[in-house]
């Protein structure tokens, strides 16, 4: 692994690991009633974005062919329920647990989700020098 796809994945597993943390503490604080995440049928939405972010994490720490579906699978859910609460915040319903500072936790959502699929794409790349 070169040094640039070195760099790229041990940021990946990074970011992954603080995105299941961060959504983790958002799932502890909506189990003992302190924040309050939307309903997705029986479900709140933090733990199954937990899930998500959870695949994600696993995909970037064991690579191999089958984790690269794991991740896209893992990718696709917060991707999607991150657009969706950013759509429905800028329309004015809040459906998003808040930051301390008040700021919906899926604009970060989405912003890691974007960073994480660059970040799995650069890790992932083949060079020539992979072959050798």
């Amino acid at each position: 692994m070169t040094g640039w796809k070195a760099v790229a994945r041990w940021l990946l597993v990074s970011i992954a690991a603080i995105g299941v943390i961060a959504v983790a503490n958002i799932s502890y604080s909506q189990f003992t009633g302190q924040s309050q995440c939307p309903q997705l049928g029986m479900f709140p939405a933090c733990y199954i974005v937990l899930v998500f972010y959870a695949l994600i994490l696993i995909a970037a720490v064991f690579r191999t062919a089958i984790p690269s579906m794991i991740f896209w699978v893992g990718w696709a859910g917060v991707f999607v329920m991150a657009v969706t609460g950013t759509a429905l915040e800028m329309s004015g319903l809040e459906t998003c647990p808040r930051t301390g500072g008040g700021t919906p936790t899926c604009y970060f959502s989405l912003a890691i989700a974007i960073v994480l699929a660059l970040l799995f794409v650069l890790s992932s790349k083949r060079t020539p020098t992979d072959d050798r």
